[in-house]
């Protein structure tokens, strides 16, 4: 991290259950970049376990998904996803979530977690198929943090969806779809 303490980078196990909806619900409280409320998050561990499951990688998933978790000082502070199509025509896209607990955000996390996606797409698994060419996500337009990091990892913009997100003042947030395209033989 910048601050200089060491960050793990894992696959999600089914035992980080409690601590990841933990910091799903600490996450979700602040109701920035995030469209669930914490009363839809699901309500123990062993839901979360239940929501994880295809998740974890196994022989049969690996080609197709993983997460990973960010674990500092042992606590579990974030997590990212990538997901590729599972249609022999689509096989070549993936779509990627990211989080990071509001007490982690601007310290590096969110890159290495991304990094760690993109060796999966672009080096490890992600390879099988063809390959990923394209990586897809939403991120809304106030989030600015989360737009200058997928920006210097060479996502750009593809398109806007206005009035995507409702808040619970009233008030409506801009999603920014973006993609970042590897093509073949690069």
């Amino acid at each position: 991290m910048k601050d200089g303490r060491s960050v793990l980078i894992r696959p999600v196990e089914l035992s980080d259950a409690g601590a990841y909806l933990a910091m799903e619900r600490d996450l979700h409280r602040t109701g920035q970049g995030v469209v669930l409320d914490v009363d839809e998050l699901p309500e123990t561990a062993e839901a979360q376990a239940d929501d994880l499951e295809s998740a974890v990688i196994s022989e049969k998933s690996v080609c197709y998904r993983v997460k990973y978790v960010a674990l500092v000082d042992g606590a579990l502070v974030g997590n990212a996803d990538i997901k590729r199509h599972r249609w022999r025509r689509l096989r070549h896209q993936a779509r990627v979530s990211i989080g990071v607990h509001p007490d982690y955000q601007e310290r590096g996390i969110g890159r290495l977690l991304m990094d760690r996606l993109l060796g999966w797409a672009f080096e490890g698994p992600g390879t099988t198929y063809g390959g990923i060419r394209r990586i897809e996500l939403g991120v809304f337009e106030g989030n600015t943090r989360a737009l200058r990091l997928y920006e210097s990892l060479g996502f750009e913009e593809e398109g806007r969806s206005r009035l995507f997100l409702r808040h619970e003042d009233g008030s409506f947030e801009t999603d920014i779809s973006m993609a970042l395209l590897r093509e073949p033989g690069i």
